[in-house]
């Protein structure tokens, strides 16, 4: 369009699989969800200048900021040392639905793993924040999604810290 040049390439990848545990009356009431969602951005030269909006930050609902990939367990965009182009996280979650007509609403045991890194020479796939608890979602339309989770948070946010995250109430608003 002639407004700007394209120097840098971002790359994300993700995996979500359901796997229904329990029916009841013929639809599933218990259900098992695994995901993984990886991501990296990097500059075609050594001197380019990425957006801030573009790089990744993660922790708490991603509601902080654009571009905040949530962690359950941990305050909102501080996983790592700000914004970084590396990007890993995990979920595995139980959902239980408790009625489905006229409005969903899901109780969810839920453990997370994730972080971020400023780039592919510090990344340690096994360095990742953990986290797990519970939480009920209910689908308003049109509203969509809200949630409220209560997670805790295994690990310090940043790298060499001393003390847990520990306790956090969470409340989302779309897809976690």
């Amino acid at each position: 369009l002639g407004i700007g040049q394209t120097d840098y390439i971002k790359n994300e990848i993700s995996y979500e699989m359901y796997n229904p545990l329990l029916g009841v009356e013929g639809m599933d009431r218990l259900v098992f969800m695994l995901s993984a969602k990886l991501g990296y951005i990097n500059g075609f030269s050594n001197d380019t200048l990425i957006s801030p909006i573009e790089l990744y930050r993660m922790g708490g609902n991603g509601l902080s900021g654009y571009g905040v990939t949530p962690l359950r367990g941990y305050l909102d965009d501080k996983i790592g040392n700000g914004a970084s182009k590396v990007m890993a996280k995990y979920t595995a979650e139980l959902r239980f639905a408790i009625a489905l007509e006229p409005m969903p609403i899901f109780f969810y045991a839920f453990a997370e793993a994730g972080n971020i890194w400023s780039n592919l020479k510090e990344t340690s796939p096994f360095e990742l924040k953990r986290s797990a608890g519970v939480g009920v979602q209910l689908f308003i339309n049109p509203i969509g999604i809200i949630g409220f989770s209560y997670g805790y948070g295994f690990d310090t946010y940043r790298t060499g810290g001393d003390e847990p995250s520990g306790w956090r109430f969470l409340f989302h608003l779309g897809q976690f």
